[in-house]
């Protein structure tokens, strides 16, 4: 074959609900083969640029100092992360600690001190 054959689309690729609110929102691809959540609608205060492939596989990349603006047929997006109405779900709770003197560190004492 002259051409290499396109990869499969993500798992998490193409509109979908969010888990917490239930809106439409965007699955699409970043560079790490990893899916990102986006708004489903154009926004000019956007930082994501969101493009669709020749395999209907939704694209997305931060716009950054080397490329600041969309390039061809990339559009504005938001993060949904961050616009999202609903609080986060109990599972994605971030780490927290009792209270600050009470981190637990463990060390296995040696013979000559026990």
């Amino acid at each position: 074959m002259p051409y290499p054959t396109p990869s499969p689309p993500a798992p998490k690729n193409g509109f979908a609900a969010c888990r917490r609110c239930f809106a439409t929102v965007i699955w699409a691809t970043i560079e790490r083969q990893k899916s990102q959540m986006v708004d489903r609608d154009c926004d000019k205060r956007g930082n994501q640029a969101v493009r669709q492939d020749h395999t209907d596989r939704w694209l997305v990349r931060q716009l950054s100092e080397q490329r600041p603006i969309p390039v061809g047929a990339e559009t504005l997006h938001l993060q949904y992360i961050a616009i999202c109405s609903a609080p986060p779900l109990l599972g994605q709770a971030t780490r927290w600690r009792m209270s600050v003197g009470r981190d637990c560190v463990c060390v296995r004492a040696v013979r000559w001190q026990r």
